[in-house]
């Protein structure tokens, strides 16, 4: 006999959360925000980055210099120097990256141990016309490592739908509904689907924390296809309750299940490689880090009270969405006194 399906949970009650566009135009600072100053630490991994770089640039660009000028430089050749330039640029801080994650050193105490004030964490999963049978398998592994991993945090999951087609709703609601049936209730799942699909993810992201962020200490947005160990999403919720000044911190993800040979490749690369660029990136970005637009924790009434993006004016007076809206994102929290940090891979 088949197990009848309980109602299902669609939301929370509402804890509406101001989230006000940002002017560009004019400087903000949030009252809350403790301000991070860059540590003595971080300003001289950022001098070794510096002198890395042009240790290794200036000799490259000297030699090809004497090279094209041996019967004078045409504007051809020096046009070709400045590319070289550029490119060369880009390799070398690369490797001067890598260079100083390989170097010893402690890293910041107040990524590790147990918060004193717990925080209670919203997972958000954005959807659009996905396999919904995927975003449940993944849910699902997270909650079950969640359920058993000790923790003084409180967590619960968001799936956040933008699907428009009969089918994909359709398809869902029958799987959340059935999902929700074994769910612990400490941590618990919801579902909601927009009536109207407005400024795409962010819009999506946006409507949740106007409507329900005022409820939760920190939001941490997955892609629809990604996972995290317990043990990762800990160690986010642990750094940022450890770290008043922090208004994100950013994971460091990585390539799984890649099917085609070029995917395994790349999975290959990231995983030998990444762990070396994540400790460098981290030690020379210090509070001055990036957003990468999924897999890291957001102070919650910090992102609404900094990150509200505006719309741009066009040609015409007509306005576009901000679609790089991660980088923009960091930018405003940083602006506003909070550090954005990248939390690297193992930490």
């Amino acid at each position: 006999m088949t197990k009848p399906l309980r109602p299902l949970t669609v939301m929370p009650p509402p804890a509406p959360l101001a989230f006000p566009e940002q002017d560009f135009r004019t400087a903000f600072r949030d009252p809350a925000a403790p301000g991070p100053r860059s540590s003595g630490a971080t300003r001289a991994w950022r001098r070794l980055v510096l002198a890395l770089v042009v240790a290794i640039v200036v000799p490259v660009l000297a030699l090809l210099t004497t090279w094209f000028a041996q019967d004078g430089v045409m504007v051809s050749e020096a046009a070709l120097l400045l590319l070289a330039g550029v490119t060369i640029l880009w390799i070398a801080h690369a490797l001067a990256t890598a260079i100083i994650g390989l170097l010893p050193g402690r890293d910041r105490p107040e990524t590790r141990g147990a918060p004193a004030n717990p925080l209670r964490v919203a997972v958000l999963v954005p959807i659009y016309e996905e396999d919904v049978g995927r975003v449940v398998a993944n849910i699902r592994a997270m909650r079950a490592e969640l359920a058993t991993y000790p923790t003084a945090h409180s967590f619960a999951f968001f799936v956040l739908s933008d699907s428009r087609s009969a089918h994909a709703t359709i398809s869902e609601e029958l799987a959340m509904a059935e999902f929700v049936q074994d769910e612990p209730e400490h941590l618990p799942v919801y579902y909601r689907r927009r009536s109207l699909n407005r400024d795409r993810k962010a819009g999506n992201l946006g409507q949740w924390l106007q409507e329900w962020g005022g409820a939760w200490d920190a939001m941490l947005p997955l892609d629809a296809d990604s996972v995290m160990s317990a043990q990762a999403i800990v160690a986010l919720a642990d750094a940022l309750a450890n770290d008043p000044t922090a208004g994100l911190i950013q994971s460091q993800p990585r390539l799984i299940r890649s099917v085609s040979l070029y995917g395994r490749m790349q999975q290959f690369a990231t995983a030998l490689y990444s762990p070396l660029m994540g400790r460098g990136l981290a030690r020379w970005s210090g509070h001055a880090a990036n957003y990468w637009g999924h897999n890291a924790i957001i102070r919650t009434r910090a992102f609404a009270a900094a990150a509200g993006l505006p719309k741009l004016r066009g040609a015409r007076g007509r306005q576009h969405l901000i679609l790089s809206h991660d980088f923009v994102e960091a930018a405003l929290l940083r602006r506003a006194g909070w550090g954005v940090r990248l939390l690297p891979a193992g930490h």
